[in-house]
């Protein structure tokens, strides 16, 4: 998919961060972004962006975690289109920033809802149509955590991985297709996705951001970019960030070795009262 102009893109997490430069950086390619978003008013912002740059658009306030939600926004974009070429499910959440042991199942579920559910809920809707056109495309955010998982997230860490293995497949069983599957495993990045986390207590929610923020190097416009190349030169992977191709590499290399330098890493980088939880079951092992 070389030349990306008057392709209709549907991007999910439209509304902030890397959805929405992902949407800008696609109308300026010449595609016709179609924005979706749980959050009207970051789906406002974006659309006003565009508008104010005479760019052709579509806003869809979308709920991932429905797919009849996801059924009324493919017929309102098939109504005003015809058709799709590109589906992003971006959209995602981080989960709690606190050990395996003290994560309520609730929350791991809401995780999953959104990361992995979610994007099903995007594939199978949207899918049929992306196979029909001459040359399309199927793009999902992972995590360079879903290779080498990060202390305290579990939730988040298994979503990604689901995500992974469930892109996998696809590009598997549609080989024969004219749709390209791209798998996008971001390092952390400088978004506001640490920041919105459903935490239960505002202390812990200016820890959890404070904790993300401490890892996040890369910029939005930089994954962004880094994706529209991606889909244009139909890449099953995409990795951003010097976070992300370094732990990679060391979790393909030596997994056990990667594992244990993340454990150090957000001992030595991250909140080190973090592990006194597990730490005190630790010790209260018998000698």
């Amino acid at each position: 998919m070389r030349n990306l102009k008057g392709k209709i893109a549907f991007v999910t997490g439209a509304g902030s961060g890397i959805g929405r430069c992902l949407a800008l950086k696609l109308a300026q390619e010449g595609a016709i972004p179609v924005l979706a978003d749980i959050n009207a008013e970051g789906l406002s912002e974006t659309a006003q962006i565009l508008s104010q740059n005479n760019q052709d658009h579509l806003s869809v306030t979308l709920d991932i975690r429905d797919p009849a939600a996801w059924e009324a926004a493919a017929q309102k974009v098939m109504n005003e289109y015809g058709r799709v070429d590109i589906l992003i499910n971006n959209a995602g959440v981080l989960s709690r920033n606190v050990s395996y042991m003290e994560m309520d199942i609730e929350h791991q579920k809401f995780v999953f809802d959104v990361n992995f559910w979610g994007m099903v809920n995007g594939v199978r809707t949207f899918t049929p149509i992306l196979m029909r056109q001459s040359e399309s495309a199927l793009v999902n955010f992972a995590s360079s955590l879903a290779v080498c998982g990060a202390p305290f997230h579990s939730a988040y860490c298994a979503s990604k991985a689901a995500v992974t293995g469930y892109s996998e497949i696809i590009r598997v069983e549609t080989a024969r297709s004219n749709m390209a599957v791209t798998i996008v495993l971001p390092g952390a990045s400088k978004t506001n996705l640490g920041s919105n986390v459903a935490t239960v207590s505002d202390d812990e929610a200016k820890k959890t951001a404070a904790n993300f923020d401490k890892f996040a190097s890369t910029s939005p416009e930089r994954v962004a970019n880094l994706v529209v190349k991606g889909i244009k030169r139909k890449k099953s992977r995409v990795v951003t960030g010097l976070d992300a191709r370094v732990t990679i590499a060391i979790a393909k290399i030596f997994p056990t070795f990667a594992h244990r330098f993340m454990g150090w890493a957000y001992r030595k980088v991250g909140d080190p009262d973090q592990f006194k939880f597990i730490d005190e079951l630790g010790a209260k092992r018998p000698s």
